[in-house]
């Protein structure tokens, strides 16, 4: 198992672009997946569900 990070303090630098191509090409390849998303504005999570979540949860309760 491998972990890999993209963190950044700054906004605005493709951290969330750069995560879901790099977990989009990795799950391509037959590799296991998993995206956690901790930021605030929750965009990864919105996009991998298709808007399908419920915002009312934050990572505390999950």
């Amino acid at each position: 198992m491998k972990i890999i990070t993209n963190t950044n303090q700054k906004g605005g630098t493709g951290k969330t672009s750069l995560t879901l191509l790099l977990a989009y090409g990795l799950a391509d390849t037959g590799h296991t997946v998993l995206v956690i998303d901790l930021d605030q504005q929750c965009d990864a999570s919105y996009l991998l569900t298709r808007g399908a979540y419920n915002s009312s949860q934050t990572s505390y309760e999950v």
